[in-house]
C-alpha cells in the first residue's frame, strides 16, 4: 500500500441566502487581529496531520495565564466559545502558549482564537489560516501491467485520511486526464473515506500518473447574529485532493 502526503484546497460556499441572516462582527473587534491587550504573530507548525495529535506553539505578546485556545475553519463567523474547536492548551510565558490539535478533524485551512475565558464579553486575539490539515492518500493498488485489451480494469480502493465524503453523486475522480467510476463509497469512518474505483486502464501508457478527486458536501457553518448569539447555517464545502504518482503503469 502506498501512502502519500498531499495538498487539498477546501471552499465553503453558502447553501442558503445570506439576507436570510443578520449577521454582524463583535463589537469593536478587528476582525483580523482581535480586540484584546495581547496579540498572536506566528503558529507552528502550520500543516497538521488530520489522523494524529499534533503539538504547535502559538507565540506572540502580552499572554497571562488562564487564556485558552480554540480553532474553527477559515471564514466562520467567531463571537463566543461556541463554534471553536478548544485545544488542550497551555501558558509559557508572555510570548508563549503550547496547544494540541486533536485527531479526527477535516481537511482545509483553520483560523485560530486566543481568548480570555473569563471576560463578560469575547475577548480574543485571532490569527487567520493559522493552520491547515492536509490529506493523507492510500491506495490498494500501485502498479499495473501495461495492457490494450478490452478487460484491462481493476477494482481499486482509495483511502483519503482527512475527507469525510458523505454522498458518491457529489465525487469526481479523474486519473491520466480521463473520469474513473466510482462503485461505491465503501467506508466513512469520521474523517477517513474510502473509495472503490473501477480503473480502465487499456492502451495507458507506461508511466505514472495522478489522481484528481473533486468533491462537495453540506456542512453547519456558525455565524453571529445582532444579538450576539451564535447560530449555524448550510453551507456547502468544496474540495479538491490531488494525489501524484498514484498508479504506475509498468511496460510489461
Amino acid at each position: 500500500m502506498k501512502t502519500f502526503f498531499r495538498f487539498v484546497s477546501i471552499s465553503l460556499v453558502s447553501a442558503v441566502s445570506l439576507g436570510t441572516f443578520a449577521m454582524t462582527s463583535p463589537a469593536m473587534a478587528d476582525e483580523e487581529n482581535g480586540n484584546t491587550s495581547f496579540s498572536i504573530s506566528a503558529v507552528s507548525p502550520h500543516e497538521f496531520s488530520p489522523s494524529s495529535e499534533t503539538a504547535i506553539t502559538i507565540t506572540g505578546t502580552g499572554f497571562y495565564s488562564g487564556l485558552k485556545v480554540g480553532i474553527t475553519k477559515e471564514g466562520n463567523d467567531i463571537s463566543s466559545e461556541t463554534g471553536l474547536t478548544v485545544l488542550t492548551s497551555s501558558f509559557a510565558d508572555t510570548a508563549q502558549l503550547t496547544a494540541a490539535v486533536p485527531t479526527g478533524l477535516t481537511a482545509g485551512e483553520y483560523d485560530l482564537y486566543v481568548y480570555d475565558p473569563n471576560q463578560a464579553s469575547f475577548y480574543f486575539a485571532v490569527k487567520k489560516e493559522a493552520l491547515e490539515g492536509e490529506v493523507y492518500v492510500s491506495s490498494d493498488t500501485d502498479t499495473l501491467g501495461y495492457s490494450n485489451s478490452k478487460s484491462a480494469r481493476r477494482k481499486m480502493d482509495v483511502v483519503f485520511d482527512g475527507v469525510a465524503l458523505t454522498q458518491k453523486r457529489w465525487v469526481k475522480v479523474r486519473m491520466g486526464g480521463k473520469n474513473v467510476p466510482i462503485l461505491k463509497l465503501v467506508r466513512t469512518d469520521g474523517n477517513t473515506t474510502t473509495l472503490r474505483l473501477n480503473v480502465k486502464y487499456k492502451g495507458w501508457a507506461p508511466g505514472s500518473y495522478d489522481l484528481v478527486m473533486t468533491y462537495k458536501n453540506r456542512v453547519k457553518v456558525p455565524y453571529t447574529t445582532k444579538k450576539g448569539k451564535t447560530k449555524y447555517r448550510n453551507a456547502w464545502e468544496n474540495g479538491t485532493v490531488t494525489a501524484s504518482n498514484l498508479l504506475t503503469i509498468t511496460a510489461d
